[in-house]
């Protein structure tokens, strides 16, 4: 994943912390565009709190591709979560339009 998108999801890694919630949508729309696998939501479903799962689970985005965090914004739009997605992509949005990002981002369209 770009530096750049990580420092986006640490920046708002206390409020994503609070508010995410790793509900059964958002793994679908993960799992849904090869971004995690089942062990994977597994792993996360196990950690014994919201909050933890909510961290656990943008920790693994982390270390995925460039990919994963657009479609972790795709994936929060899509399970109820869009004022998520919006305060990580107000941030994202000048990155979208440097070089190849740009299709990604018109495949995103918030």
């Amino acid at each position: 994943m770009a530096e750049s998108y990580k420092e986006i999801l640490l920046k708002h890694l206390p409020t994503l912390t609070n508010e995410l919630v790793p509900n059964e949508a958002l793994f679908d729309h993960l799992m849904a565009r090869d971004v995690m696998a089942g062990y994977e939501r597994e792993k996360i479903n196990k950690k014994d709190s919201t909050d933890q799962r909510a961290q656990e689970l943008v920790m693994f985005i982390m270390r995925r591709g460039s990919k994963a965090f657009l479609s972790f914004l795709y994936a929060l739009e899509n399970s109820n979560q869009r004022h998520l997605a919006e305060l990580l992509a107000e941030d994202a949005a000048p990155l979208f339009f440097e070089g190849e990002e740009q299709s990604c981002f018109k495949l995103y369209a918030i």
